[in-house]
């Protein structure tokens, strides 16, 4: 975790969608090329081969993001300070945060810090065995070396401290990522993650559902907010920025707002300096977040 790693490829799984971005090797990083694809059948490897191929990327060692929804985060707080002590704390947690036996689960946890004296919080994350076996057997098919698994939450955060953080800013700032699928919501407290929340209204479900799907992201997002105050003493968002693959975010910008008494600032991914003439020429694509991508790209943090 020490080291920052070198990748030619950081590529973002979900279930019906394949993200590709070839990686610059300039120290900083920089962003090349973007192949995003549909995944709609079950020749996944084949798919993904002719996608490198048509987008001309190179084969090299493969950042891969697992989907948000895909992996269960917790934000838990236990009474010590003392590492070994948090450690044997969390392994007694796993067991009630999920269904499945230990063999079936792959298990990390980072502490983020304390909000009180003697107490530490803490971000468990538990994804199945069987998603990282199944992406890496396709990836590997697919002539892809994985040399590293994460979360598509960790590249958001990478985004998030190369173009929005800014040093000493005080309040809570909130980051919005809308994907296809669903939405990462990103809660940052003095420069670091206080809380996330993945929720399952995506750019698609606007397209299909209308204002149902505006009403659904507003209740999940009221209760989000009000689990992080009940959580965090103190806590109090004043800022928010949105970003992922939204075209016409203005409406729903005005609504939070309405809401949330939150001033909001719209980022969208494919507008950042860094993708600039990527896939802007290509609308299908704009409803598809490439934020993580764009944090694997600038790489101003190590991953954990």
């Amino acid at each position: 975790r020490a080291k920052t790693a070198r990748y030619t490829l950081a590529v973002e799984f979900a279930n019906d969608w394949i993200k590709i971005a070839q990686l610059g090797d300039q120290r900083g990083g920089a962003l090349k090329k973007i192949v995003i694809h549909k995944l709609t059948d079950l020749q996944a490897a084949p798919t993904i081969v002719k996608a490198l191929e048509a987008g001309g990327l190179r084969k090299g060692p493969v950042l891969a993001f697992i989907p948000r929804p895909l992996v269960t985060v917790r934000m838990l707080e236990f009474p010590s300070i003392d590492p070994a002590e948090i450690a044997d704390m969390v392994d007694l947690q796993v067991a009630r945060q999920t269904p499945y036996s230990r063999d079936e689960i792959i298990v990390d946890f980072k502490v983020l810090g304390s909000e009180r004296d003697g107490y530490s919080r803490v971000m468990l994350v538990i994804v199945q065995s069987a998603v990282i076996r199944h992406r890496f057997g396709i990836l590997e098919e697919a002539g892809l070396e994985v040399a590293q698994v994460s979360i598509g939450t960790e590249g958001i955060l990478n985004w998030v401290a190369a173009r929005v953080a800014t040093p000493g800013q005080a309040g809570d700032l909130a980051v919005l990522d809308m994907d296809a699928a669903h939405a990462d919501l990103c809660i940052m407290r003095n420069g670091h993650l206080a809380f996330n929340r993945a929720i399952a209204v995506g750019t698609q479900s606007f397209a299909a559902e209308g204002d149902a799907a505006q009403q659904r992201l507003f209740q999940e997002l009221a209760r989000a907010i009000e689990t992080f105050r009940n959580e965090v003493p103190g806590a109090k968002i004043e800022r928010m920025i949105m970003t992922g693959g939204m075209t016409d975010a203005a409406p729903l910008i005005k609504q939070i707002q309405k809401e949330f008494g939150v001033t909001i600032e719209e980022r969208p991914a494919w507008q950042d300096p860094a993708a600039a003439g990527l896939i802007q020429n290509n609308p299908d694509m704009q409803g598809v977040s490439i934020t993580a991508l764009l944090g694997a790209a600038l790489r101003r943090r190590p991953l954990d």
